[in-house]
Protein backbone atom coordinates (compact mmCIF):
# COMPACT_ATOMS: atom_id res chain seq x y z
CA UNK A 1 0.00 0.00 0.00
CA UNK A 2 1.50 3.31 -0.68
CA UNK A 3 0.94 6.37 1.54
CA UNK A 4 0.86 9.89 0.48
CA UNK A 5 1.16 12.49 3.26
CA UNK A 6 2.48 16.07 4.42
CA UNK A 7 4.22 16.94 7.20
CA UNK A 8 6.38 18.82 9.03
CA UNK A 9 8.54 17.73 12.45
CA UNK A 10 11.64 18.14 14.23
CA UNK A 11 13.43 15.26 13.31
CA UNK A 12 15.84 15.18 15.86
CA UNK A 13 14.58 17.03 18.29
CA UNK A 14 16.97 20.15 17.93
CA UNK A 15 14.64 22.99 17.22
CA UNK A 16 14.04 25.68 19.74
CA UNK A 17 10.05 25.56 18.38
CA UNK A 18 9.67 21.92 18.91
CA UNK A 19 7.61 19.85 21.37
CA UNK A 20 7.97 15.93 21.78
CA UNK A 21 4.07 15.58 20.42
CA UNK A 22 3.28 14.30 16.88
CA UNK A 23 -0.40 14.89 15.44
CA UNK A 24 -1.22 11.83 12.80
CA UNK A 25 -4.25 13.04 10.96
CA UNK A 26 -6.20 11.72 8.85
CA UNK A 27 -9.32 13.50 7.14
CA UNK A 28 -12.60 13.13 6.38
CA UNK A 29 -14.57 11.85 2.75
CA UNK A 30 -14.08 14.34 -0.16
CA UNK A 31 -10.90 15.79 2.08
CA UNK A 32 -7.51 15.66 1.50
CA UNK A 33 -4.18 16.12 3.78
CA UNK A 34 -4.74 19.75 3.80
CA UNK A 35 -7.56 19.76 5.47
CA UNK A 36 -5.88 18.25 8.39
CA UNK A 37 -2.87 20.15 8.87
CA UNK A 38 -5.71 23.65 9.07
CA UNK A 39 -7.51 21.55 12.28
CA UNK A 40 -4.20 20.28 13.54
CA UNK A 41 -2.59 24.45 13.20
CA UNK A 42 -5.78 25.45 15.18
CA UNK A 43 -5.79 22.84 17.84
CA UNK A 44 -1.79 24.18 18.53
CA UNK A 45 -2.88 27.72 17.81
CA UNK A 46 -1.44 30.27 20.36
CA UNK A 47 -4.94 32.24 20.80
CA UNK A 48 -3.38 35.69 19.32
CA UNK A 49 -2.96 36.29 15.59
CA UNK A 50 0.07 37.50 15.67
CA UNK A 51 1.65 34.83 17.69
CA UNK A 52 2.81 36.04 20.90
CA UNK A 53 2.08 33.31 23.04
CA UNK A 54 2.59 29.58 21.67
CA UNK A 55 1.18 26.21 22.60
CA UNK A 56 3.23 23.50 25.10
CA UNK A 57 2.31 20.14 26.36
CA UNK A 58 2.35 19.80 30.15
CA UNK A 59 3.23 16.92 32.01
CA UNK A 60 0.07 15.10 31.37
CA UNK A 61 -0.18 15.91 28.29
CA UNK A 62 -2.66 18.47 28.07
CA UNK A 63 -1.92 21.39 25.30
CA UNK A 64 -1.80 24.67 26.96
CA UNK A 65 -1.07 28.58 25.76
CA UNK A 66 2.08 29.69 28.00
CA UNK A 67 1.51 33.40 28.80
CA UNK A 68 4.72 33.54 30.39
CA UNK A 69 6.82 33.16 27.77
CA UNK A 70 9.38 36.03 26.53
CA UNK A 71 8.27 36.16 23.00
CA UNK A 72 11.65 38.03 22.15
CA UNK A 73 13.36 35.11 23.67
CA UNK A 74 11.50 32.09 22.55
CA UNK A 75 10.17 31.29 19.14
CA UNK A 76 6.48 29.56 18.88
CA UNK A 77 6.05 26.06 18.99
CA UNK A 78 5.32 24.85 15.30
CA UNK A 79 3.36 21.38 15.75
CA UNK A 80 4.98 18.26 14.43
CA UNK A 81 3.09 16.54 12.48
CA UNK A 82 2.17 14.06 9.47
CA UNK A 83 -1.01 14.10 7.77
CA UNK A 84 -2.09 11.33 5.53
CA UNK A 85 -4.21 11.52 1.83
CA UNK A 86 -7.04 8.94 1.69
CA UNK A 87 -6.19 5.46 0.08
CA UNK A 88 -9.02 6.11 -2.70
CA UNK A 89 -9.74 8.61 -5.38
CA UNK A 90 -12.37 10.79 -6.34
CA UNK A 91 -11.86 11.09 -10.47
CA UNK A 92 -12.29 14.07 -11.57
CA UNK A 93 -13.31 16.04 -8.11
CA UNK A 94 -9.76 15.90 -6.65
CA UNK A 95 -10.51 14.50 -3.27
CA UNK A 96 -10.08 11.74 -1.03
CA UNK A 97 -11.32 8.93 1.38
CA UNK A 98 -10.21 6.06 3.20
CA UNK A 99 -13.02 2.38 2.58
CA UNK A 100 -15.79 3.17 -0.41
CA UNK A 101 -19.37 5.11 0.90
CA UNK A 102 -21.62 2.07 1.54
CA UNK A 103 -19.29 -0.72 1.92
CA UNK A 104 -20.23 -3.65 4.42
CA UNK A 105 -18.71 -3.02 7.86
CA UNK A 106 -15.91 -5.97 7.41
CA UNK A 107 -14.87 -4.24 4.54
CA UNK A 108 -14.77 -0.69 5.93
CA UNK A 109 -12.65 -2.47 9.22
CA UNK A 110 -10.25 -4.64 6.57
CA UNK A 111 -9.35 -1.15 4.41
CA UNK A 112 -8.58 0.96 8.24
CA UNK A 113 -6.83 -2.58 9.10
CA UNK A 114 -4.49 -2.17 6.17
CA UNK A 115 -4.11 1.53 7.00
CA UNK A 116 -3.09 1.02 10.58
CA UNK A 117 -0.62 -1.35 9.62
CA UNK A 118 1.10 0.70 7.17
CA UNK A 119 1.02 3.72 9.77
CA UNK A 120 2.35 1.64 12.76
CA UNK A 121 5.06 -0.05 10.62
CA UNK A 122 6.49 3.55 9.89
CA UNK A 123 6.31 4.62 12.82
CA UNK A 124 8.58 1.84 14.40
CA UNK A 125 11.50 4.01 12.08
CA UNK A 126 14.19 6.09 15.17
CA UNK A 127 13.00 9.25 13.99
CA UNK A 128 9.67 8.70 15.62
CA UNK A 129 10.99 6.85 18.71
CA UNK A 130 11.24 10.24 20.93
CA UNK A 131 7.67 11.51 19.93
CA UNK A 132 3.79 10.46 21.81
CA UNK A 133 1.96 10.11 18.87
CA UNK A 134 -1.53 11.39 18.76
CA UNK A 135 -4.23 10.44 16.21
CA UNK A 136 -6.68 13.15 14.90
CA UNK A 137 -9.31 12.16 12.50
CA UNK A 138 -12.56 13.59 11.31
CA UNK A 139 -15.31 11.74 9.86
CA UNK A 140 -14.14 8.74 8.23
CA UNK A 141 -10.53 9.47 9.31
CA UNK A 142 -12.34 9.98 12.96
CA UNK A 143 -13.98 5.94 12.42
CA UNK A 144 -9.86 5.24 11.20
CA UNK A 145 -8.46 7.03 14.15
CA UNK A 146 -10.40 4.75 16.74
CA UNK A 147 -9.89 1.80 14.42
CA UNK A 148 -5.71 2.08 14.59
CA UNK A 149 -6.40 2.65 18.94
CA UNK A 150 -7.85 -0.51 18.93
CA UNK A 151 -5.48 -2.85 17.03
CA UNK A 152 -2.21 -0.88 17.71
CA UNK A 153 -3.08 0.55 21.78
CA UNK A 154 0.97 0.44 22.36
CA UNK A 155 1.45 3.11 19.26
CA UNK A 156 -0.38 5.51 20.08
CA UNK A 157 -0.78 7.47 22.81
CA UNK A 158 -4.07 10.05 22.69
CA UNK A 159 -6.52 10.04 20.33
CA UNK A 160 -8.58 13.07 18.95
CA UNK A 161 -11.99 11.74 17.16
CA UNK A 162 -13.57 14.78 15.42
CA UNK A 163 -17.13 13.61 14.32
CA UNK A 164 -16.53 10.16 13.37
CA UNK A 165 -18.38 7.96 11.34
CA UNK A 166 -19.49 5.28 13.37
CA UNK A 167 -22.21 4.12 10.80
CA UNK A 168 -22.70 0.60 12.40
CA UNK A 169 -20.50 -2.35 13.33
CA UNK A 170 -19.91 -0.59 16.85
CA UNK A 171 -21.08 -3.87 18.72
CA UNK A 172 -23.27 -2.38 20.91
CA UNK A 173 -21.21 0.26 22.74
CA UNK A 174 -20.95 3.99 22.14
CA UNK A 175 -17.21 4.34 21.18
CA UNK A 176 -17.33 8.14 21.25
CA UNK A 177 -18.12 8.11 25.15
CA UNK A 178 -14.80 9.75 26.79
CA UNK A 179 -14.38 6.53 29.08
CA UNK A 180 -14.46 4.02 26.45
CA UNK A 181 -11.48 6.50 24.75
CA UNK A 182 -9.46 6.63 27.72
CA UNK A 183 -9.85 2.98 28.61
CA UNK A 184 -8.57 2.48 24.85
CA UNK A 185 -5.74 4.08 25.25
CA UNK A 186 -4.50 2.77 28.62
CA UNK A 187 -4.53 -0.61 27.06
Amino acid sequence: MRLEMTGSFDADGSAASSNDLLFLGFHGYSNDESGMVRIINAICATGSPDNTHHANANGNGNVNSNTNRNPAADPPIKPNYISFRGTYTRPYIGSHYWYPDGCSVSERQHECSQVGAEVACMLQSPVFQRFRKVLIGFSQGGYLSYRMTTEYPDVFDMAVLLSPSFKGGNSGHDPCRPHTIRALLRQ
